[in-house]
């Protein structure tokens, strides 16, 4: 049985080429420009002498900001390359390293106010009620599910306990960002962030098994899931990072 052996020929014909290749005695042979960096490349090259007959190897860089760097630079290439936009304050308070995924991308969600809340749906004209799916009693709003609402009021009180706060819950999204973002004696800060996180993302996740599924739970069985989620990450994380060596301990303390 043959093999044909064109395309591996091909292949290593273009491995073994040279950059004088891409030019005779007339000039560059390119085809014609179809984008305007292409038609930029092309106007650059005209500027500069031909290599068709130089005998020397040829040699690559990579330019990064300005700097020649004799390797690729995945991480350089993409910090020299990627939008960027003013840097906020509630960032580190949302995104750490040891910070689980689902609950950091949800938080996410709930810092740039993108949920899909009733009050939300109702201004896309779903024609739903705007009322809180937890407790029926005012708009549902980020602020209020997460933070005000009589269920929520009950799980935070059961959890800033749990931590050694005295302080039971928090009126606005503002204020629960910069609680966030402060660091104090009576609990480590990473889990605080941990603790918060889970909390937010549980929160969410009975007020969707009540609009969709009609299960209710209560703010204690709550809080027994939020407990379960903390001590799942912390024996995840407590063999791969030092910092998480008194992270149980803390969050048994005021068991």
């Amino acid at each position: 049985m043959e093999i044909p052996l064109k395309p591996a020929i091909f292949s290593y014909k273009l491995l073994e080429s040279r950059v004088a290749d891409s030019c005779d005695e007339n000039g560059w042979r390119l085809r014609g420009a179809r984008s305007p960096a292409a038609e930029t490349l092309q106007i650059h090259l005209t500027s500069i002498h031909l290599p068709s007959s130089s005998q020397t190897e040829d040699v690559f860089y990579w330019l990064v900001d300005g700097e020649s760097i004799d390797d690729f630079s995945a991480s350089r290439t993409w910090e020299a390359i990627r939008n960027r936009a003013p840097a906020v304050t509630w960032s580190n308070s949302v995104w750490f390293k040891m910070a689980t995924p689902r609950h950091a991308f949800f938080m996410w969600i709930a810092q740039n106010d993108r949920m899909p809340t009733r009050v939300r749906l109702a201004s896309w004209g779903l024609g739903v009620s705007s009322n809180c799916c937890l407790y029926d009693s005012a708009p549902e709003t980020r602020d209020h599910l997460l933070l005000r609402c009589d269920i929520s009021k009950q799980v935070w009180v059961l959890i800033l306990s749990r931590l050694g706060y005295t302080h039971s819950c928090f009126i606005t999204w503002t204020s629960f960002i910069e609680w966030l973002s402060l660091r104090d004696s009576t609990t480590p800060l990473i889990l605080k962030r941990i603790v918060a996180h889970a909390t937010i993302y549980s929160i969410w996740g009975e007020r969707n098994k009540r609009l969709h599924d009609g299960i209710s739970s209560t703010p204690q069985t709550l809080y027994k899931l939020i407990d379960r989620h903390i001590r799942d990450t912390i024996l995840g994380k407590q063999h791969s990072k030092k910092s998480f060596k008194n992270l149980m301990l803390s969050w048994l303390m005021n068991d």
